[in-house]
């Protein structure tokens, strides 16, 4: 039991940290990288490593009390439960809207038509072009309705 314990904890931190930086950001793990680096130097050096498990413990204790509890771990699970949910309901929307001809595969010039949800959502100026402005625009609308 202690053993799960630990292989457990390692892998909600993760996955915490996957659910609030998101799939697209950590493909490369450049993102993960710059928000750990935290006086960015390039490296990423013990200090900084703790400085994140500090914040990951400080994420999954969400009464603050120094400890988490079973109910923390559950809701922490729950939480990546959701994200996991949601990423396969848009797996599956998109794959809906790209398979044009309905034959349950997508070819590479279904994938390439399909429509640019993001481009749509996030260009508010409607120039084909999403500026940095535009796009923190859409992630904060996006963290606030999960929020919800």
């Amino acid at each position: 039991m202690n053993g799960r314990k630990r292989m457990w904890a390692p892998g909600v931190i993760l996955a915490l940290g996957v659910a609030a930086t998101g799939h697209a950001q950590m493909r490369d793990g450049s993102r993960a990288f710059d928000r750990m680096d935290g006086n960015a130097d390039g490296v990423i050096d013990a200090a900084e490593l703790q400085a994140q498990r500090e914040q990951a413990f400080s994420r999954l204790d969400s009464d603050g009390n120094g400890v988490i509890t079973a109910a923390e771990r559950e809701q922490a699970r729950a939480r990546v439960q959701r994200v996991r949910e949601r990423m396969e309901g848009r797996v599956e929307a998109i794959a809906d809207q790209a398979d044009t001809n309905q034959d349950g595969d997508i070819s590479h010039d279904e994938f390439m038509a399909a429509p640019q949800p993001l481009m749509s959502r996030a260009d508010a100026d409607g120039d084909g072009r999403i500026t940095r402005e535009e796009f923190s625009a859409v992630v904060g609308s996006i963290r606030e309705q999960r929020r919800q």
